[in-house]
């Protein structure tokens, strides 16, 4: 080969590793740039999972909720029926007192208010049959 050839292959030569090296940079940068847009949205994707939850803990929330509900919600009704078993027991003497009182049973009336109806009842004919009788006497008039 003659020294010109040669010459001119070791500065193709040349060339060709220089924009090798120029094309790897190129090609670096770009898979730099790359990989910062994938970290910055894996980052993102990570924040976002953050702000939601899964279905497993959301059920399993649901189900402590639930069971700690239900035991609140028996306790409060126990306490219920216990002050309301208490409240009756309380009243129980004064019913019985209001209940003599008012007659030895209910349905019945007392001596006192027979006699008040019955009268009540004699009343309300004698004032009817003034009102009969006045109207009589108007009309024959």
């Amino acid at each position: 080969m003659s020294e010109w050839t040669l010459r001119t292959a070791m500065a193709h030569w040349a060339a060709l590793r220089k924009a090798d090296r120029r094309a790897l940079k190129l090609q670096a940068a770009e898979y730099e740039r790359r990989l910062e847009s994938l970290n910055h949205a894996h980052e993102q994707a990570r924040q976002k999972e953050a702000e939601y939850v899964t279905r497993d803990k959301y059920e399993d929330w649901i189900k402590q909720n639930k069971t700690a509900l239900d035991a609140a919600l028996l306790r409060i009704n126990e306490k219920l029926d216990t002050q309301d078993r208490n409240h009756r027991e309380q009243l129980a003497p004064l019913n019985t007192y209001v209940a003599s009182q008012q007659g030895s049973t209910s349905g019945k009336l007392s001596q006192r208010q027979f006699l008040f109806a019955f009268i009540g009842l004699i009343g309300t004919l004698l004032f009817i049959g003034t009102i009969v009788v006045g109207i009589a006497y108007a009309i024959r008039r």
